[in-house]
């Protein structure tokens, strides 16, 4: 996703999103989980650098649901892994 804006912090935590979401069926990490994944302590500066990232569009949020637990990655799609027949 090249973007003037993106910068290494930001490339980071989307990776880490994406990564996430992968391994846990769709879902979104926390903003605690995000800031431990990429060195950031303060949740107020993840939430700072989502906020970034959702206005230049990398990823969407539902303010209605509050937090990072439903982050979207814009442009991208998540699907089950096929059930198992046994």
């Amino acid at each position: 996703m090249p973007h003037a804006k993106i910068t290494p912090m930001k490339q980071q935590i989307f990776d880490f999103i994406v990564k996430f979401k992968e391994e846990h069926d769709g879902n979104s990490p926390t903003i605690r989980q995000i800031g431990d994944a990429v060195g950031l302590r303060s949740t107020s500066t993840v939430s700072r650098q989502l906020y970034f990232m959702e206005q230049i569009g990398m990823i969407e949020r539902d303010a209605t649901q509050g937090a990072a637990r439903l982050i979207k990655v814009v442009g991208g799609v998540w699907i089950a892994p096929a059930q198992s027949t046994n």
